[in-house]
């Protein structure tokens, strides 16, 4: 399959997602989202232009179209380049055109714009009959601002009883947990060493947890929960 890109106005990053039927690719530029139809006999003379980037609400990061994943819910999101604090969703990315219905800044990602800084958070597109220990094949980062310290959190994915080492920290520490959509579920200070978090009243699900220590982020990555 061979499609130009002369619809691209300048040398970018940009994001592909093909909708979960099959049908339709979604190619993200920094300013455009567009949809080619699969199955039309000429592809790339399929392209349709699905909307054109809105301003950045006030006071936020500026968030272009960059990276695409599909969620589990079947809806493709969206993420943008450098930090930013929004997620855009095609919610029926099944659909031709403008029924795919694209949302642009349809979620605020609230107390993770660090989780989103050249990248996005990690959506795994899991099947219907997910279970505790199932691989995940999306890119996982963690950032540590102080690298003489040694963070390890397990198991993850992790059933009932979560483990936080921490050594060669002199301060307190705390570990929040975060949802998809940035709401504080759980927080505890870490105490010494090692810390046991009981999850197991958390929904099975994807989260993100942070561990700060004076203000400052010392780790922060996907964690996975499921009973």
């Amino acid at each position: 399959m061979d499609i130009p890109l002369d619809y691209v106005p300048f040398d970018a990053f940009a994001g592909l997602a093909i909708s979960p039927n099959e049908r339709y690719l979604y190619s993200s530029t920094p300013t455009a989202i567009h949809q080619f139809d699969l199955e039309a006999e000429n592809i790339a003379d399929s392209r349709l232009l699905i909307d054109t980037l809105e301003n950045t609400p006030p006071g936020d990061f500026a968030l272009r179209f960059n990276n695409t994943a599909i969620g589990s819910d079947n809806k493709i999101y969206i993420g943008g380049t450098l930090a930013f604090n929004h997620l855009h969703v095609i919610h029926e990315p099944n659909k031709q055109g403008l029924a795919c219905n694209l949302e642009q800044y349809a979620i605020r990602l609230n107390q993770l714009p660090e989780a989103s800084s050249l990248g996005m958070p990690n959506i795994p597109n899991f099947p219907d009959d997910f279970q505790v220990g199932t691989c995940d094949s999306m890119f996982v980062f963690t950032t540590r601002q102080q690298e003489e310290i040694a963070i390890e959190v397990f198991p993850n994915p992790v059933g009932d009883m979560l483990h936080i080492e921490v050594d060669f920290l002199k301060d307190k520490a705390s570990i929040t947990i975060l949802d998809v959509l940035g709401v504080v579920q759980k927080e505890s200070i870490l105490d010494g060493g090692k810390t046991q978090l009981d999850v197991s009243d958390l929904s099975p699900g994807i989260y993100f947890y942070q561990i700060k220590s004076k203000g400052k982020i010392l780790a922060s990555d996907k964690l996975i929960v499921g009973n």
